[in-house]
């Protein structure tokens, strides 16, 4: 501990007045304040005044603990958590040599009155234990003003011992105590007079009494303290019943004398903390109770009386001294326990480092220890929410939610509201929501309100979703707007999902006015708030037990993958949106394994459910929930791909190899279906077999009788001998109507998609022979190729309009593109392939017809190839090529390609005339080089070697008899008076020949050294490190966008363009036909259904898959944690 401080520390001096508090019919009560002071400088006032109270006996306790709790200037402003007092003494503090674990000691007191809202009482003198207090409220109070953090210092109040206190320290008007009539016990003889600490936000002035009466008449005021506030709490408190407040003392170090005050504490059922391994009093009484337990008589005696001989020696001169000692420790071991089965004393072993970080945990087990005999819902409920801002679930766990008489108890609403407000919380909503708790009658959009409001975790939300996605002022609070209005319209923008949460119907059903929705919706229904609050607030934990008891665990396993998707993507801090993915791809992982499982165990349950729509996700079904979040994992899952394997044939067997072939020939001839094909789900199920016929566990059927028995054998013996074949037990199974396997054909994704690319194909042959005709005599093609090109517009359209009206997601890059595109393309190539004034500019309409081949062409990589199984993931990579490798490749190459691109022409061709001219050929010279060198630029050419070209003094002469003279000129041709001699630079006059130097070889080799043996290699690098990435998820993509095409070609028609208008008319025919119950599922999505039984996917066999699965996630943890935690024990 601190040791004890010198002259040159702080001192404080008071000087005002003080109140004096006779009795409990005491009424004249006086504001007082005392002027603190600088023991350096002595009247140097700081200007810091502080209010302080005097009791001058035991009956002004009542009244001092109203008027520190009632008074006009009320100490303890709100209603505390919990109080603490420290039983220090001012003798034997002892000084720790290892400074780690006073360290230790001042974080384990900054993580309590940071858990917890405190009051603290101690001795408040500037010395040992109560000086760390004062230094650790200073300090955290300073923290707070400097980072604006919300929450003042907690009331440390020290109730001073006069006969302790140093005489300059004393208000004025307080007389001085004489040294000499003090009563000093044994210990107390060398007792050193202490300063107040300046850090104390009160004191309390006790009676100049010894220091065993002073420490009785700090029990009594403490415990009139507590019950004055638990009054006052409960007067306050809006919920009906007492509330109680709890008070525990924790014993460091100590004295002698504080034997009584430890006494008085037990007796007034205040638990007392022990604090083993610290000296003085604390040891002495931590060894008492551990030999207890195995002791008895005049063994326990003796070895109480050699640990006080030890730790106070000034015993051994005092034998009845020692006697009265042996017999109060034993007093108080025996109040301890006492009649009413509560442990009042408990020990804290602070010889390990770790025990400072736990002392909330010893507040709320002491507590609770001391209070089982009076168990109560408010006492309950108070220690469960000391359990809640402790985060000590496993201390609530094991002596409140699974003790007698605790556990019979109900659960308190506060508590689970303040575990969802406080984050880190998670396993206090996992115990509640295991024992049912009824959100739906907690939660209304006034406590969601509440909940965004006051959630503590105010770094993600306030900085990345409300003022990042929302563009609020983080000054600006959440009004009620949000949750009705704006809440739903966020969920949209990261999820797509209009309308989640419906406000009207939380708020009924927690009012208990909502009547028509049933239980279990209005349940499902706040979970899924629920879910979007601690998603929005980044609580990945809290989102897993949220989708552990939800009743749909796979579709909110993926809703909550779309709002991390979501909110990664729109949050545009790069650290923070990597932890988002990571934690998105969690989710993703999650909703894959809850299907592996739920397809292993029921494969009709896990193929039923990718297919079956929820209203809480417009009514989309889970495998259209993780297309439109872009959740490849989930869609790459092989269950997934082996339904979509199967619904891209719509459910129709085919016999043998070359599947997608003999699917297509059987819609185009129709005769070839009767071979090949199998239609299972149109297949009438069988009746359910008799009672008679049903077998027994061993598969053996058990005829009811004798006659029974000999027709079953006599059937068998025919059987064998071949008679009777129509007998048999195998039937040939009818097929189904004509026209409904015909539908059934034509309405496969497969038969759709190579009708499609056949007519596609065709419109590839007719738009490239129309490119080689002549415009002005084929105008027939022309039209031809308008109005195909029209119609696939067109239908781009319709899909888009289907698609937003259905809240399907729509790569708006990819739409717009073509969108954009190919109107462009239809506006150019009616005006010049097709107006009356196409004649104007033949070679336009040519170039026009050049740019949309190119684009058609291209396309069919994106439509039609991508679907193949071997060449669709090639396509992918080097898409991915294209797109990110080969920019960023020409990015490092642009500087060096222009830097050498006009060095060769500035030395190799010095003279070229600067007219434009110049620039083309610099950049079509260092394009080119890229994929071939020209390596003829520096050859000797004979014919640069004529008179008329070769440069010679005498030719710059205006007398040179050649007449061959260069005159210099401008851009605009003119001659600019330049001499001849100052401009022309190469060897030649034409400017054409070359000019061979050493500089020409020099440049030019470094240019194709670096080129061909750099920068082409590092691009092969940059293919060959995308094709190893592409490896492990090119695969995964691939699937996706293989599952997006079949989604899209189940909701086309099965007549291309042209054509396609007949398609919907068609479908509009059925939808009108249909009965007025059906009409939404079928043209609400192009996903069918495989005819399972959806009863199965019930509220108990999902809810108990997922706890299942998260058990088994968490017996996993807990496995790969035990080494670790078997090192630490």
């Amino acid at each position: 501990m601190p040791r004890i401080p010198n002259g040159n520390e702080e001192d404080a001096v008071k000087n005002s007045s003080t109140t004096n508090l006779n009795g409990i019919g005491e009424h004249d009560r006086q504001k007082n304040a005392y002027q603190m002071k600088d023991l350096h400088a002595p009247g140097n006032s700081r200007g810091q005044k502080k209010p302080f109270l005097r009791v001058l006996d035991q009956g002004g306790v009542p009244v001092a603990a109203k008027e520190i709790v009632l008074g006009s200037s009320t100490w303890i402003p709100e209603a505390p958590d919990a109080l603490v007092t420290f039983i220090t003494g001012n003798v034997h503090f002892d000084q720790w040599r290892r400074d780690d674990f006073r360290s230790a000691l001042q974080g384990g007191f900054i993580k309590l009155i940071n858990s917890l809202n405190l009051a603290i009482f101690d001795d408040g003198m500037h010395y040992g234990l109560s000086k760390v207090l004062g230094d650790v409220v200073r300090e955290e109070e300073m923290l707070k003003k400097i980072t604006t953090t919300k929450g003042g210092r907690p009331p440390l109040i020290g109730i001073v011992n006069l006969n302790r206190l140093r005489d300059q320290d004393y208000p004025d008007d307080m007389i001085r105590p004489d040294d000499a009539s003090s009563i000093f016990t044994i210990e107390s003889e060398h007792a050193v007079k202490l300063p107040l600490d300046p850090n104390h936000s009160h004191h309390v002035f006790l009676p100049n009494q010894s220091y065993r009466e002073a420490g009785l008449t700090r029990v009594a005021l403490e415990k009139a303290i507590q019950e004055e506030l638990s009054i006052r709490a409960s007067t306050d408190a809006s919920e009906a019943g007492k509330r109680v407040i709890p008070m525990v003392a924790f014993l460091f170090q100590g004295e002698l004398d504080d034997l009584e005050r430890v006494k008085a504490y037990c007796e007034q059922g205040i638990p007392v903390v022990v604090m083993e391994g610290c000296g003085g009093l604390g040891d002495v009484l931590s060894a008492a109770i551990s030999d207890s337990a195995e002791m008895d008589g005049n063994r326990l005696r003796s070895s109480i009386d050699q640990k006080l001989h030890k730790t106070f020696p000034t015993l051994k001169n005092s034998e009845y001294g020692s006697v009265d000692t042996i017999n109060l420790v034993l007093d108080i071991l025996t109040l301890s326990h006492g009649d009413r089965h509560a442990l009042l004393l408990s020990v804290v072993n602070c010889r390990l480092i770790d025990t400072f970080a736990s002392l909330n945990s010893a507040v709320l087990k002491s507590a609770i220890n001391s209070s089982s005999a009076r168990a109560s819902p408010e006492l309950f409920a108070s220690f469960l929410m000391l359990a809640v801002k402790c985060n000590k679930p496993d201390v609530a766990t094991s002596m409140l939610l699974a003790r007698p008489p605790w556990c019979n108890m109900e659960l308190p609403v506060q508590a689970f509201e303040m575990a969802l407000i406080l984050p880190g919380r998670e396993k206090f909503v996992d115990f509640y929501l295991l024992q049912q708790f009824p959100v739906r009658k907690y939660l209304s959009h006034l406590k969601l309100l509440k909940l965004f409001r006051e959630a503590k975790d105010r770094q993600f939300f306030p900085e990345h979703v409300w003022e990042g996605i929302l563009r609020y002022s983080l000054t600006q609070p959440i009004q009620p707007e949000f949750i009705v209005a704006d809440l739903n319209k966020l969920i949209s923008k990261l999820t797509g999902i209009r309308d989640y949460i419906d406000v009207y119907e939380l708020s009924a059903s927690a009012f208990g006015e909502n009547t028509s929705v049933d239980v279990s919706t209005a349940e499902r229904k706040a979970m899924n708030a629920l879910l979007v609050f601690a998603a929005l607030f980044n609580r990945p934990n809290l989102v897993k037990v949220l989708i552990k008891y939800s009743s749909e665990p796979l579709l909110q396993a993926l809703f909550a993958e779309s709002l991390y998707h979501g909110l990664y993507r729109n949050v545009s801090h790069f650290a923070m949106s990597e932890v988002l993915q990571f934690t998105c791809n969690q989710f993703a992982q999650i909703a894959t394994d809850l299907l592996d499982k739920a397809v292993t165990v029921s494969p009709i349950r896990g193929h039923g459910i990718l297919t079956r729509r929820f209203p809480d996700f417009n009514n989309k079904t889970p495998l259209e929930i993780a297309y439109d979040t872009n959740n490849k994992q989930f869609v790459a899952h092989t269950n997934v791909q082996s339904w979509l394997d199967q619904y891209y044939f719509n459910f129709v067997k085919v016999k043998g190899a070359w599947d997608n072939l003999k699917l297509f020939l059987s819609a185009i001839f129709i005769f070839p279906m009767y071979i090949w094909l199998s239609f299972p789900r149109l297949r009438k199920v069988p009746p359910v077999p008799s009672r008679d016929d049903i077998p027994s566990q061993d598969g053996v059927f058990r005829p009811k009788s004798a006659q029974d028995a000999e027709k079953i054998l006599a059937k068998v013996q025919r059987i064998q001998a071949g008679e009777q074949a129509a007998d048999r037990s195998t039937e040939v199974v009818p097929r189904p109507p004509f026209m409904e396997m015909l539908r059934a054909v034509w309405a496969a994704p497969a038969v759709r998609f190579y009708t499609w690319h056949m007519f596609y194909w065709m419109f590839l042959i007719l738009i490239c022979v129309d490119i080689m005709l002549p415009p002005c005599r084929f105008i027939g093609v022309d039209i031809a190729v308008f109005v195909l090109t029209i119609s696939m517009w067109c239908e781009i359209v319709l899909r888009t309009v289907y698609d937003m009206q259905r809240f399907r997601r729509v790569h708006w890059v990819e739409r717009s593109y073509d969108l954009i595109s190919q109107t462009v393309f239809n506006i150019l190539f009616f005006l010049y392939r097709i107006a009356p004034y196409r004649y104007d500019h033949p070679f336009a309409g040519r170039v026009i017809l050049a740019f949309g081949i190119v684009y058609y062409c291209y396309r069919v990589w994106g439509w039609f190839y991508y679907m193949d199984k071997t060449i669709g993931p090639l396509i992918r990579v080097t898409v991915q090529m294209f797109r990110l490798d080969l920019s960023r490749w020409i990015v490092l190459i642009a500087p060096f390609l222009i830097s050498t691109s006009l060095i060769f022409m500035g030395v190799i061709n010095p003279d070229w005339p600067a007219t434009g001219d110049d620039w083309r050929h610099a950049f079509y010279r260092g394009i080119f080089n890229l994929f071939g060198a020209f390596n003829n630029e520096l050859e000797y050419t004979p014919a640069c070697e004529n008179p008329g070209t070769k440069v010679s003094p005498n030719s710059y002469l205006p007398s040179a008899p050649n007449g061959n003279r260069w005159i210099h000129k401008n851009r605009t041709g003119l001659a600019d008076g330049q001499p001849d001699y100052r401009c022309w630079s190469g060897d030649y006059n034409n400017y054409n020949c070359a000019t061979i130097s050493f500089w020409s070889y020099f440049f030019v080799i470094q240019y194709y050294v670096f080129l061909k043996l750099g920068m082409g290699n590092m691009l092969t690098a940059f293919y060959v490190t995308r094709n190893i990435a592409a490896a492990r998820q090119g695969p995964a993509v691939w699937k996706y966008h293989r599952c997006r095409i079949i989604l899209d070609y189940a909701t086309r028609t099965s007549l291309p363009p042209p054509f396609y208008a007949l398609g919907y008319i068609y479908k509009m025919i059925r939808y009108c036909m249909k009965p007025k119950g059906s009409k939404g599922s079928h043209l609400s999505s192009g996903v069918a259904t495989t005819g399972g039984n959806d009863s199965g996917d019930s509220f108990t066999y999902w809810k108990g898959l997922a706890l299942e699965y998260f058990r088994g996630k968490e017996m996993q943890e807990n496995m790969a944690n035990m080494p670790r935690q078997q090192l630490d024990m």
